[in-house]
């Protein structure tokens, strides 16, 4: 009797239950790691959702919705054109359309507004998981989610007066869409034209968003090609449609630039204050200090350390050819490493000048890079061949990277809850002064 080859038949019903529940796996996995982030983007914010309006910023606000619930059009447009072009060194267009737009909207209920926060807030979260999905495991990408949210800089998501709140969401919808088509092989100029267009509109929502556009095309065009993590399109294959697109991209963001450059000329400095090499080593010593307890830099540092680790290994076990190939990973992730450390320090020093880089939130584009290196170290622990290996150096980062991020967890939420009380008490205080001013109209208010 001569035996048959066992064979695997595509058709059979074994293999379609085995495909519905590999697909049903990933599915289970996917809502587990966005569930995840989107549970700790609520845990941390969701207590700001009592609060009251504020003096923090919010000024803005009150100052064109007064008394009126909501705002009529052509208030609207008075906001827009007072304030979009305003005289005060700074260009931001798009906030302004934004922000008269959420005053039609929402009016004085600030339960509204704080509602928006952090809806815009779970957006972003959600947006940061889909960009790192594409090139990360479920759990790596949703520890990495995460960490955006981990420190001082959440107040973003707690006041309402914050640009970056905008230019966040609006930065993580564009580098979702880049990541995704990337991942597609869509890496031509003119298919990531969407997303290169809504980097340049960060820039004209938050001022300290300008390097951004300018830094993914690097990533993109440079840094990726020399790393050959994946293929990309480079200038000499590009088509016409390619340069008119990428031409587009970089006139909108030259003319936002120069519209900086012009409303600092025309009418000063926004915060008065000037770039010196005092400011600058004064605002590098706080941002040190403040990234090393506070931000996702130090689990970048480590993931990157342990991921040069990891070269280091395969290029000593796998021959010539590997140390060279390993060499320029290396290199490209210290350029890496070193470009966001200049992002994150070097525009806030020349657009702020002394004082308001003190703000946590002016953190968050270098932090974007900081997530980059963890992201990065991440995609080269999957591609370790030894599966053991692999496994105990993804355990020992993503557990850094989550570690990190809980820390900070409950100081975050103790802010979140500080400020709602902070802020219904100041409106009890104004309050009883009003109530005062109407008792005594003729006598003075000390409070």
């Amino acid at each position: 009797m001569i035996a048959r080859p066992l064979t695997f038949d595509a058709s059979s019903p074994a293999a379609s239950s085995q495909r519905w529940r590999s697909r049903w796996w990933r599915v289970v996995q996917h809502a587990g790691a966005l569930g995840f982030v989107l549970g700790y983007v609520l845990f941390v914010n969701s207590p700001a959702l009592k609060s009251k309006l504020a003096m923090l910023d919010d000024y803005e606000i009150l100052d064109f919705v007064s008394s009126d619930r909501l705002l009529s059009w052509s208030r609207v447009w008075h906001t827009f054109r007072a304030d979009a072009f305003a005289s005060t060194g700074r260009f931001l267009p798009v906030h302004y359309i934004l922000r008269a737009a959420e005053m039609k909207l929402w009016g004085i209920n600030a339960e509204a507004w704080h509602a928006c926060r952090l809806v815009l807030a779970l957006f972003s979260g959600a947006a940061l998981y889909v960009a790192l999905i594409s090139f990360l495991r479920p759990a790596f990408a949703a520890g990495v989610a995460a960490a955006l949210f981990s420190g001082a800089h959440t107040q973003v998501w707690v006041a309402l007066g914050f640009t970056e709140t905008y230019a966040t969401a609006i930065a993580l919808l564009a580098i979702a869409f880049v990541s995704h088509s990337i991942r597609s092989g869509r890496t031509r100029p003119a298919e990531l034209f969407g997303g290169f267009v809504l980097l340049v509109v960060t820039g004209a929502c938050k001022e300290s968003f300008l390097p951004i556009p300018l830094a993914a095309a690097v990533v993109v065009y440079v840094l990726l090609p020399r790393l050959r993590a994946v293929e990309i399109v480079g200038p000499s294959r590009w088509r016409t449609l390619d340069w008119v697109a990428m031409g587009l991209v970089a006139l909108a963001y030259v003319t936002l630039l120069v519209g900086n450059v012009v409303h600092v000329q025309r009418y000063g400095h926004f915060y008065k204050g000037g770039f010196t090499f005092t400011s600058f080593a004064d605002t590098l010593t706080f941002l040190l200090r403040q990234t090393s307890v506070d931000t996702a830099w130090p689990a970048a540092l480590l993931g990157g350390a342990a991921m040069l680790a990891i070269v280091v290994r395969r290029s000593r076990r796998e021959g010539a050819d590997a140390v060279s190939r390993e060499r320029r990973q290396i290199r490209a992730s210290l350029l890496l490493l070193a470009g966001a450390f200049a992002v994150l320090v070097v525009p806030q020093c020349v657009i702020y000048g002394t004082t308001p880089v003190h703000y946590p939130r002016y953190l968050i584009p270098g932090n974007f890079f900081a997530l980059l290196v963890i992201a990065w170290s991440g995609w080269v622990l999957q591609r370790e061949p030894d599966r053991r290996w692999r496994g105990l150096a993804s355990v020992i980062v993503l557990g850094i990277v989550v570690a990190a991020t809980l820390a900070t967890a409950r100081g975050s939420r103790t802010f979140a809850a500080h400020f709602a009380v902070a802020t219904r008490q100041f409106h009890g205080t104004l309050a009883q002064v009003h109530r005062l001013a109407e008792q005594y109209p003729a006598s003075p208010i000390v409070f």
